[in-house]
């Protein structure tokens, strides 16, 4: 039985000129059919030229192997853009990539982001040209060699859905970009990078528990993996279990002592126990790699402001916002300082900044409202709070905060209201059982009162 190279119709007779289907000339792709034998074995090669990555470049075919035929400059080209889409990562780097707010994070990630899309699409249209040859040849390809260059199909495949992925996760659409990271394991369930990238993806949603346990197959994979290494660090960090964090960041740095993230992600585990000197020294490290880090210069500065140095805290914050201007998190952290030297207004102004930059930054609303009771301006202070509380119902600082403004606004029966529905979020925060019980006394007290004077 033969086929029409073209629409793969059945030829009846085999001897047709024209498919009788599509109307392709046979005769030509007759002509282009190449005889060759190798020992006792008896191969088919086709010839021709296809339009791969949008150049026409001309091939054969022998079994399995697609061959593109190097030379010439718009071969070189084509070979050269092969390379660089091989060359492009697959990794998510970083779970801090996916998290912080910084714009050089933000830069860096737009720029990834096109390097992935666009590698991405080229991918696909040679795989879709591929699909092409393989359906004019009656064969399934399943190596690629352009010179030098040798690729698989599945090679391909996976890198095309693995990137495609990637681009969901820089795009915080975790749940697509599982999908495609699910997809790329089903076909190669050895591939640490799909491990990898679909702990980032659950890493961006909260599950840092099933993320770990993909970084703990990545790792398996590949135990040199210090990317893998780091970010099982920052989910341990999480769910605050601050020395197994350690052990994994000191295994990162062991496999690449200039990870300037993984110092700084260090420096957050060791805040996480109260270790402010060597949090500043991680910090110190980080820097030292990366002075453009404005995550370590800012996080330096919260280490020194829990050391009660808030005057040096503040300087810090300022290196921090001269890298990156519109760093919400730095504006918030210098507010927070500012506000315990008792410079209220100020931090109000660092506040609002914060806001502007996240309007979605609940803590930020919090201390504003913080600020303002400070100022005795409690009815304010508690339109603040209410924010706070929309944008996270589980915000202790902000049920307190609105608890204590309604107390001292001698709302006693409000207070009490928030002052539960802290003690529902953490049962053991003695100051809300404090306050609570002194509102349930002056309601007593009131009440006797009122019965003393009719």
């Amino acid at each position: 039985m033969t086929f029409c190279h073209n629409c793969a119709h059945n030829l009846d007779l085999g001897t047709e000129k024209f498919c009788p289907k599509c109307g392709t000339d046979l005769e030509q792709k007759t002509r282009s059919i190449d005889i060759s034998t190798k020992g006792d074995v008896f191969g088919t090669g086709f010839i021709g030229s296809g339009n791969v990555i949008g150049k026409e470049v001309d091939y054969t075919v022998q079994g399995n192997v697609l061959n593109l035929q190097i030379s010439g400059n718009l071969s070189s080209e084509v070979l050269d853009t092969l390379q660089r889409i091989m060359a492009v990562p697959i990794q998510v780097e970083q779970a801090s990539m996916i998290t912080e707010g910084t714009v050089s994070t933000k830069e860096d990630i737009k720029k990834r982001m096109q390097e992935s899309e666009g590698a991405h699409k080229q991918i696909k249209s040679v795989l879709e040209e591929i699909t092409e040859i393989e359906k004019n040849t009656q064969s399934k390809i399943q190596e690629i060699k352009a010179g030098d260059l040798q690729i698989s199909t599945k090679e391909l495949t996976l890198k095309e859905i693995i990137l495609k992925g990637k681009k969901y996760s820089y795009e915080k659409e975790y749940d697509r970009a599982i999908e495609y990271f699910d997809e790329s394991i089903k076909l190669d369930p050895q591939d640490a990078n799909a491990w990898s990238n679909k702990g980032l993806a659950l890493h961006g949603l909260g599950k840092f528990v099933e993320a770990i346990q993909c970084y703990d197959q990545a790792i398996k994979l590949d135990p040199q993996d210090a990317n893998a290494w780091s970010n099982k660090g920052l989910a341990l960090n999480n769910l605050r279990k601050f020395v197994e964090a350690i052990q994994c960041y000191d295994q990162a740095i062991k496999l690449d002592p200039q990870d300037a993230n993984a110092w700084s992600n260090k420096g957050l585990a060791l805040h996480g126990l109260g270790s402010y000197k060597d949090e500043i020294k991680c910090y110190d490290q980080a820097i030292k790699l990366d002075p453009q880090d404005a995550n370590a210069w800012s996080n330096k500065g919260l280490a020194l402001n829990n050391m009660g140095k808030c005057n040096d805290a503040i300087k810090y914050f300022e290196r921090s916002l001269r890298v990156d201007p519109n760093y919400a998190l730095a504006w918030y952290n210098k507010g927070w300082a500012l506000g315990e030297l008792g410079k209220y207004k100020e931090a109000i102004k660092c506040h609002d900044k914060s806001i502007d930059l996240n309007p979605n930054y609940a803590l930020a609303w919090n201390n504003k409202g913080w600020n303002l009771s400070q100022l005795k301006r409690y009815n304010e202070a508690i339109k603040y709070l209410d924010k706070a509380i929309e944008l996270d119902s589980n915000c202790v600082f902000a049920w307190y905060n609105k608890g204590l403004a309604l107390f001292y606004l001698r709302e006693y029966r409000e207070a009490i209201e928030c002052f539960d529905r802290l003690l529902e979020i953490d049962p053991n925060h003695d100051l809300a059982l404090n306050i609570k019980t002194t509102c349930l006394n002056l309601l007593n007290e009131k009440e006797m009162k009122k019965r003393w004077f009719r």
